[in-house]
């Protein structure tokens, strides 16, 4: 209130007591302050401090994990939380890595997937290896559609078209656009074979446990062979009434079923 000045640069805060719970600046919802965990089991004060604030964690937080995303009407500040965070890294490991170019996320029902797919969206976007990719995010509902075109255009994302129909899909595939493309899984519907077999196209599948069974999955499969296709839910489903439910869809063809 005195010195608003003084927060001017701040990007994001950090509080402790026998937890550290931390935030982005001018996001004053409780809803948007988290509480830090590592990875391991000891979850002494120090380690957290260490973890938290780890050289290569604290650029990375700057560069990629401090975004303006749009909730209820409004952009506000969010900071990831480190499930989002290892998520991202780990799409991002996947594809340049090209160990595998399939992987299932399943975190609970309102633990921000869209914003992790954002994020990995952008880093994948500058990822070199990767030669200037096409991203597509694919959704299941029209207002779904809506609220990624606006999340992204809050986050800043360059290059980003919205499919208007199953002919502009098809376009922007064949023409080898470079960029981002949001779409609905329904916009695949009866598109040709091989429409382009690059290798650097990473599809993102938000619920995916709603749309990968059945012809829709088939027809954008077989449009695009050579893509990376990683699925994002929160009730993953062991085995539908058709197809092979979702975690044998995006698992890797060695796992145990």
């Amino acid at each position: 209130q005195y010195i608003p000045a003084f927060l001017r640069f701040v990007q994001f805060f950090a509080a402790c007591n026998s937890h550290i719970h931390y935030g982005a600046t001018w996001n004053d919802s409780l809803k948007a302050f988290y509480t830090w965990k590592a990875n391991r089991l000891n979850h002494g004060l120090e380690r957290l401090s260490k973890t938290l604030f780890d050289r290569e964690l604290i650029l990375n937080i700057l560069r990629d994990y401090l975004i303006f995303f749009r909730t209820d009407d409004q952009t506000q500040k969010f900071i990831l939380r480190p499930h989002q965070m290892r998520s991202a890294e780990r799409i991002v490991h996947r594809v340049a890595s090209r160990e595998a170019d399939t992987g299932l996320i399943w975190h609970t029902q309102g633990s921000g997937k869209t914003l992790t797919m954002i994020v990995a969206a952008n880093m994948l976007r500058r990822l070199e290896g990767l030669e200037n990719p096409t991203i597509i995010i694919v959704v299941d509902r029209r207002g779904l559609e809506t609220q990624m075109v606006q999340n992204l255009e809050a986050f800043g994302f360059p290059m980003v078209e919205r499919a208007r129909g199953k002919q502009h899909l098809r376009q922007l595939v064949k023409s080898d656009y470079r960029g981002l493309i949001v779409t609905l899984i329904h916009k695949f519907d009866r598109m040709p074979k091989n429409r382009n077999d690059r290798s650097n196209i990473v599809v993102l599948i938000d619920e995916a446990h709603r749309t990968q069974e059945g012809d829709l999955a088939t027809y954008m499969r077989a449009a695009l062979p050579n893509a990376f296709y990683f699925g994002l839910t929160g009730t993953p489903v062991d085995k539908g009434q058709i197809g092979r439910g979702t975690f044998a869809t995006f698992g890797l063809p060695d796992l145990p079923e």
